[in-house]
């Protein structure tokens, strides 16, 4: 979700990670504006804000669950790629 927001300096590789860039955005306010102001024009034009476009991926992801299942597959994890 952070990608498709342009968002990946919000990835964090692990726990403590994720608690130093957590604790680095409490304290400065400057770069938490910038963030949020960019997560609201990036927002404007994201697929993830786009409900049908959300839901037609999600349609696609249920589908692609179910017939690994009918055909006895293994549960997996599955990516939707914009143009599947």
């Amino acid at each position: 979700m952070l990608t498709s927001l342009g968002m990946e300096s919000l990835i964090a590789a692990d726990l403590d990670a994720y608690r130093s860039l957590a604790l680095k955005l409490a304290v400065n306010n400057e770069e938490l504006k910038r963030l949020r102001d960019s997560l609201a024009e990036n927002a404007k034009t994201a697929a993830l804000f786009d409900t049908e476009i959300s839901v037609r991926r999600l349609e696609r992801a249920y589908q692609k669950i179910w017939e690994t299942y009918a055909g006895g597959g293994e549960p997996q994890s599955i990516r939707i790629k914009a143009d599947d």
